[in-house]
Parts: structure tokens; C-alpha cells; sequence
């Protein structure tokens, strides 16, 4: 392919399909496409967390605790061999996890505490009772 999207639409596609206007290239604000909604100054600093709240009480303890539930399906051993398996959806929660941890401690990901929880413990339950901050 040669060119950008509008000049291969256009000899490509346009005899075929001709754009909808809200779909045609913007032009400098006449139309909705690629219009960027404003997110606000990001130089100012928001309020600080909530006194003695979940958010204070994980950054003063130096990392987050997030309950995984362990699967049967879908093995993926991270235990460094010891047979410990997550289904795909857990491997996604991890990742939230971190990407969590990394917005409260300045971008370090790796202050992420797992705690495995097995089909029959009652992972809102450790929620409930503070030994995770979520899952």
C-alpha cells in the first residue's frame, strides 16, 4: 500500500463507498472525526488521598495486595516450577494489578504483592477483611 488512508480511500474506495460526513477527514473542526475531548490541565495536582483510607494505608505499607484466583484450566506455570497455574483472566487481573501499582508508586510496577486464592476460598471474603486491597 502506498500513501495514507486518505488518498487509498479516495482511489480506491470512494467510487465504491462514498464517506458518510461525519466520517470525512477533519479540516480543522468542521467535522467529528479525531476530535480530542479535553482532559483538563495535567500540571495541577489533585487533592491528596483520603485520610487514613485504602489508598494512604497501601502507600504507606510500600506496595498493593492483589488476591488472584488460581484455575485447573489453562495452565500457565509462573511458580518458578512449582506447578502454579492461572487461567488466562487471572494473567489479566495480574496485569491490572500492576499497571495499579505503578499509578501509586511512581511508575514501579513491581511493588505488587499476589496472593492465590483457590476455587473453594472466598476471595471477597480476604477483601472484606483488608488481607487483599483487591482482586
Amino acid at each position: 500500500a502506498v500513501g495514507n488512508y486518505g488518498e487509498m480511500y479516495s482511489r480506491h474506495l470512494s467510487s465504491i463507498s462514498p464517506r458518510l460526513e461525519v466520517n470525512t477527514i477533519n479540516d480543522g473542526g468542521t467535522t467529528g472525526l479525531l476530535y480530542p475531548y479535553p482532559l483538563g490541565t495535567v500540571d495541577t495536582v489533585g487533592p491528596g488521598p483520603i485520610q487514613r483510607g485504602l489508598i494512604e494505608r497501601i502507600l504507606q505499607r510500600g506496595f498493593l495486595r492483589c488476591g488472584v484466583p488460581l484455575h485447573d484450566r489453562y495452565p500457565a506455570d509462573l511458580g518458578g516450577g512449582q506447578g502454579i497455574s492461572f487461567d488466562k483472566t487471572s494473567l489479566l487481573n495480574m496485569e491490572v494489578c500492576r499497571a495499579l501499582t505503578a499509578s501509586l508508586f511512581q511508575r514501579k510496577p513491581d511493588n505488587t504483592s499476589f496472593h492465590r486464592y483457590s476455587a473453594d476460598e472466598d476471595i471477597s471474603l480476604a477483601l472484606k477483611n483488608g488481607d487483599i486491597d483487591v482482586y
